[in-house]
């Protein structure tokens, strides 16, 4: 049976509002509702599986990181604690065992130079007038080094043979290089940093702030090519007693890298 309401259009129990907008509105909302608990159900699975691929990621990463560091001590030597480093410092050195007989620098065979030092006056009282004890001095030698440019005019004389009529020039000097204005030690001393790895632009510096000679790098590297050139017989000399000998001692890293590259091409084809 069907009963009208007379307050259908406005209920006074729904703030005066119509019954059926009322049961609508209902309607709508508890759809919404059963939508967004859906959602948000998503959204926590979502999340849980978040979660765990982050675990997984953390583990890995200490994972990595352990390795890092064990390759790294492989790689260098752990450093030691403050307190061990501090004990290495205070730890006494071992000496040389009872008996045994000290070495020291031998004295130099060569004087060059004697420097005689007297007093100038008492380390007392400050008087000046100091009678030396002729004959009673200490030494003390010390070896040094000469840093000096040294300038050497080779002046060549000549003459006249009355016999050949005709005029004599001297047999030149075997440290003299023809069309060149520096000496064979300084070539040599050049041609040693060089050899040792020092860039010719530092080999040129050295040469300028140690001994005071000015020399540029494009004249080192023509000091090296004729070096070169002048050592060629004897290069050739040590192939030749090389390809004569009975045995040869030969590193054959270069070789065996050469030898797995061919054999890998042979095998990729």
């Amino acid at each position: 049976m069907k009963i009208d309401c007379s307050y259908k259009d406005a209920c006074p129990y729904l703030n005066f509002e119509p019954a059926a907008r009322v049961l609508a509105q209902r309607d709508y909302l508890s759809k919404r509702v059963d939508e967004m608990g859906k959602i948000m159900d998503l959204a926590r699975e979502k999340i849980e599986k978040l979660r765990g691929r982050n675990k997984v990621l953390e583990e890995e990463k200490k994972s990595l990181k352990q390795e890092l560091n064990q390759a790294h001590r492989k790689k260098f030597k752990p450093n030691l604690r403050k307190e061990e480093e501090e004990e290495k410092k205070t730890k006494k050195k071992r000496g040389s065992p009872f008996g045994h007989q000290g070495s020291s620098r031998k004295r130099p065979k060569r004087i060059d130079e004697y420097v005689d030092i007297y007093p100038a006056k008492c380390d007392r009282c400050g008087a000046e007038d100091i009678t030396i004890y002729e004959g009673s001095f200490e030494e003390h030698i010390i070896e040094d080094v000469r840093v000096r440019v040294k300038n050497t005019c080779y002046r060549s004389h000549y003459g006249y043979c009355k016999r050949c009529r005709k005029i004599v020039y001297p047999k030149k000097e075997t440290k003299v290089i023809p069309k060149s204005h520096i000496g064979p030690n300084a070539r040599a001393i050049s041609g040693y940093l060089r050899y040792i790895g020092i860039p010719f632009r530092k080999v040129a510096k050295i040469s300028k702030d140690i001994f005071g000679l000015e020399i540029t790098h494009p004249s080192l590297l023509d000091f090296d090519a004729k070096l070169a050139k002048s050592g060629e017989p004897i290069y050739e000399k040590i192939k030749d007693e090389v390809r004569s000998s009975s045995s040869i001692n030969v590193d054959e890293t270069s070789l065996e890298s050469k030898w797995r590259k061919l054999l890998a091409l042979e095998f990729r084809q």
